[in-house]
């Protein structure tokens, strides 16, 4: 299945990434599957989950350079990056350029992300080479967005492998902080040709715009079944988050199931939006729940 749990990318003894030794010499990569979605797609048919692809998964210590543009001066940032290998012979034809989708769960987190797979080289390049193709950023703050766009090769693969990587700064994942049940944290991978293209078509579909629309009017049927006593009242204030709860329904169901089985292939992706969706719906409307109606009317 597409689920990595991060207990298997991180050494057994540590609580937090950033107080971690390097990882490369503990252990070898995780294995694991990503959903693909996409790459048998045919205008005017919905986005299908078509079927899984081997990958191998892992978490490094890198160091990264770029240029200030401002001083031409060159930086240095030691940071973790969550990597995604697949084989360049790959019977499924995952090339550079298709993007890779990761997801946490609990996907009340609101964590994810895509990236494009890399090319690999086997050739030593000279540092003054290095150098001048250095990525530029405007300062420190700058420098994240510019680190894996920058690059058509990645710069430590030597293998047959592509590689998509995900950055986290200051060595500091950002999963643990402040919120002791994310200690459970799983990623959810998926890959598709173009995440950009594939969020659009979803949030243009007639099934998402049915789920706004059944939204609106309260008549969609967010909470879990057999749950409550009574049918939940959808409060104005989760109505006017619809539009930004949707778009993050429709970019973790492009990574796929946490467990893709035989009862997925040939789905909907936005089966998996409706679901994830109605979840967010849930949770936002209990926080909301749990306000007092004083602060309610104040925030507005």
């Amino acid at each position: 299945m597409g689920v990595v749990p991060i207990e298997k990318l991180l050494p057994s003894h540590i609580f937090r990434p950033d107080d971690a030794v390097p990882i490369a010499a503990l252990q070898l990569p995780a294995t694991a599957k990503m959903t693909r979605i996409g790459f048998d797609h045919k205008p005017g048919e919905p986005l299908l989950f078509e079927g899984e692809t081997q990958v191998k998964v892992r978490i490094q210590e890198r160091t990264w350079r770029c240029r200030v543009k401002e001083t031409g001066q060159i930086r240095k940032s030691q940071r973790w990056r969550l990597e995604v290998l697949v084989d360049a012979n790959n019977p499924d034809s995952i090339q550079p350029t298709h993007q890779v989708v990761v997801a946490q769960t609990p996907y009340g987190n609101g964590w994810v992300q895509a990236t494009t797979f890399k090319k690999y080289t086997k050739h030593t390049r000279e540092r003054e080479e290095l150098e001048a193709k250095l990525p530029e950023c405007d300062g420190m703050k700058d420098i994240e967005a510019k680190f894996e766009a920058a690059l058509v090769y990645d710069p430590w693969e030597t293998g047959q492998h592509y590689v998509a990587g995900i950055s986290y700064p200051d060595g500091d994942l950002q999963l643990l902080a402040n919120k002791p049940r994310n200690t459970a944290v799983d990623y959810v991978i998926g890959v598709c040709p173009d995440f950009k293209v594939a969020c659009d078509e979803l949030l243009t579909s007639t099934e998402v715009k049915r789920l706004l629309e059944m939204t609106e009017k309260d008549k969609l049927g967010f909470w879990k079944q057999g749950a409550p006593s009574k049918r939940p009242h959808l409060y104005d204030e989760t109505k006017e988050e619809a539009q930004t709860l949707i778009m993050l329904a429709v970019r973790q169901a492009l990574a796929g199931p946490c467990d893709f089985s035989k009862k997925w292939h040939g789905q909907p992706v936005s089966k998996l939006v409706e679901h994830l969706y109605c979840d967010h719906l849930n949770n936002r409307n209990r926080q909301i729940s749990r306000v007092p109606k004083q602060e309610q009317f104040t925030e507005h």
